[in-house]
């Protein structure tokens, strides 16, 4: 893998920083099926539906598994698992969608680590060497800062259970 796509997230999604392409799972699909579920519809935009990226199974690599805590308005920590998949093939064309704004493709050397969530800067590097890790974090209210370290692991596999 040599290039990354990344797009510009609206700020209810990630606090306005560059991301990459997710969502959640829904009843009755493997995390695997929301992945390629999600990146469809998120590079579909406007066009009918499978006119978004195709991607196959075979080609997602399951890379990272986050744990995010977060506190939100009301001061309660909430929890999130997020699966990371790499994928280095698919079909169709990555456009930019009212949700995926200027999708940009950069170079791994190159990465916009600044313009990441703040907790990215930390596991996104070794996973983009080709490790798998687990990682744990906790970000303040807002996204704008992590209360505590970033720990990252790094493990000889990954369970998308």
């Amino acid at each position: 893998m040599t290039d990354m796509y990344f797009w510009h997230g609206i700020p209810e999604k990630s606090a306005g920083t560059t991301n990459g392409y997710g969502g959640g799972v829904e009843a009755g699909e493997t995390p695997v099926q929301a992945a390629i579920r999600e990146v469809e519809e998120e590079t579909r935009g406007d066009r009918k539906p499978g006119d978004g990226v195709a991607v196959r199974p075979e080609d997602l690599r399951l890379s990272a598994v986050l744990t995010a805590h977060r506190l939100n308005a009301e001061g309660m920590l909430r929890t999130a698992k997020i699966l990371v998949f790499l994928c280095d093939r698919w079909n169709g064309d990555i456009i930019s969608t009212k949700e995926m704004i200027d999708p940009c493709r950069y170079p791994r050397e190159k990465l916009p680590l600044a313009d990441m969530m703040l907790a990215d800067r930390y596991w996104l590097p070794p996973v983009l060497a080709g490790k798998k890790v687990l990682v744990e974090f906790t970000y303040a209210r807002g996204f704008t800062a992590l209360i505590g370290d970033v720990q990252v692991k790094e493990v000889e596999r990954l369970s998308a259970e």
